[in-house]
């Protein structure tokens, strides 16, 4: 199916961790496109897997008439005049390609999909049981293994639905929460 928000109703899901807010360029380019409504999810702790869940959650607590959505991220800017091909491609699901911290194999396949803006239908979310995203751990649980978006992916084309990567947006990357060991020893 091609994407079109100006024939068909479409809602727009934000992750609007840390600032709480939807930048005024982000939403300018959505009602540009013809997305009708936006919906704002600040999910507070930076916990990105949590974010996404409540995203999809929200969304499916929305009415019907909402058959298409676009989620997307505060920090992910569609590039207007190279968003073209976003709107010609055919897929069940279709995301805007963006620059991602670290990862330079990110866009090696055609069908490669993150998930900082994305295209999709109702059917094709309600399609997978919750959790929708989750990480896979080494065996020790001590690394994540993978990319999440990698993971949402994987269940989806099991269900038999499609990917597509068109267009171009840029990425402002949020601060990302430290990971560290600290160790404090009692004074002698």
């Amino acid at each position: 199916m091609i994407c079109n928000p100006h024939i068909q109703p479409t809602i727009a899901m934000v992750a609007t961790w840390p600032t709480g807010i939807v930048h005024p360029d982000q939403q300018e380019f959505l009602f540009d496109i013809g997305v009708e409504e936006i919906l704002a999810v600040n999910y507070g702790d930076g916990d990105i897997v949590l974010g996404f869940n409540m995203l999809v959650q929200a969304y499916l607590m929305q009415p019907q008439r909402w058959p298409f959505v676009i989620f997307t991220e505060n920090d992910v800017h569609p590039i207007k005049d190279k968003m073209g091909e976003f709107f010609e491609a055919d897929a069940d699901v279709i995301c805007a390609r963006y620059p991602t911290a670290g990862r330079e194999d990110a866009w090696l396949w055609p069908d490669s999909f993150h998930s900082g803006f994305f295209w999709t239908r109702r059917e094709v979310v309600r399609s997978l049981r919750p959790p929708w995203w989750r990480w896979q751990y080494n065996e020790r649980g001590t690394a994540h293994i993978g990319c999440l978006c990698t993971i949402f992916k994987d269940r989806l084309e099991a269900e038999g639905f499609t990917f597509a990567n068109a267009g171009q947006a840029r990425h402002e990357p949020k601060p990302q929460p430290a990971r560290r060991v600290l160790r404090i020893r009692r004074a002698q």
